[in-house]
């Protein structure tokens, strides 16, 4: 396993088998390449012998596993390798080498976002999904958590959320009403809802501070989520007159209040604030306890690690 990282690496010393993220390769120049290497602490340049060119692009953009010696540039560090293999999943662990979601994974949520967005036919709803939902805003939600202190406290946890709520949303309700009772099963409203659970992570851009996501912005710092949220989305619909009437808003913020509010007065006026409540609390759970075993770090041979935050054991991996 990884036990080297860019941030605690020192001139003079050796690693060993250490596992690095392929961000880029130079030219090769008297049979050695420069590559730029990640974990998630940072980025180190790397010195690699190559004698054919072609075979850098076999390690550009994956995880591979070094050897080599630390030694000094103009008072930088950089790793020039001895050997160097593609790393095998047993070799690392993701967490250790991103410090949030990786290109490809974010632009597989936009994607599956963007096409979440043709499940809603109603007009309004659409064109206010069209509106916000914008390639800029995707990708800042991809820069964001989900929460500072909960679930999804990683780079991009906010895009992840917004994709995997919505699609459980979507799944879950979709088995109910394929198995309803015949009698009284009814489906969701399926335009409002879908709409909600794409918009419930929308009020981070406001929430948050514009430079650093992980921080609150002074609007954060003065209100709860729920007023970014609810302010963001009245704003977006005054701004560019989308058409949608004052009952359809209240429908769509009285879902949203119940979801995403800790404690609020507010009640569910349909089953669609149940649901998406529901669910977004199942992920959430299910990520935030996904995050703390992968940073537990315990020792071998344990069946369960006790969690402070949680204050409960959870079981490990392969745990009986």
């Amino acid at each position: 396993m990884k036990t080297k990282f860019v941030n605690t690496i020192v001139i003079g010393e050796e690693i060993l088998e250490q596992a690095f993220f392929t961000q880029k390769a130079g030219p090769v120049k008297d049979g050695r390449a420069e590559l730029i290497l990640s974990d998630k602490t940072g980025e180190i340049k790397a010195s690699i012998p190559f004698q054919e060119a072609d075979r850098l692009s076999d390690y550009v953009n994956k995880i591979i596993k070094v050897s080599g010696v630390i030694l000094n540039e103009k008072r930088t560090p950089y790793i020039k390798v001895k050997s160097v293999v593609l790393a095998q999943p047993c070799d690392y662990r993701s967490i250790d080498i991103f410090n949030g979601l990786t290109h490809e994974k974010m632009e597989y949520y936009i994607s599956d976002i963007i096409e979440l967005k043709e499940h809603v036919n109603h007009a309004g709803y659409r064109r206010l999904l069209d509106t916000a939902l914008t390639d800029e805003v995707l990708k800042r939600l991809g820069a964001s958590p989900a929460t500072h202190d909960y679930y999804g406290i990683y780079v991009g946890g906010a895009l992840a959320a917004t994709d995997a709520v919505t699609r459980m949303v979507v799944s879950s309700m979709a088995s109910y009403v394929g198995r309803g009772n015949g009698v009284t099963t009814k489906p969701p409203e399926w335009d409002v809802l879908i709409t909600a659970s794409l918009l419930h992570t929308y009020g981070l851009i406001k929430y948050y501070d514009s430079e650093d996501a992980f921080k609150k912005s002074p609007i954060g710092i003065a209100t709860d989520y729920y007023s970014s949220l609810q302010s963001s989305i009245e704003e977006i619909i005054w701004k560019n007159n989308i058409r949608i009437t004052e009952q359809e808003i209240a429908n769509l913020l009285n879902i949203l209040n119940v979801a995403v509010s800790g404690k609020t007065g507010t009640k569910a006026v349909s089953k669609n604030g149940t649901i998406l409540r529901g669910i977004l609390s199942l992920y959430a759970k299910c990520d935030a306890i996904d995050w703390e075993l992968a940073n537990c770090g315990t020792e071998e041979n344990k069946v369960f690690y006790y969690s402070a935050k949680f204050r409960q054991y959870l079981m490990l991996e392969g745990g009986a």
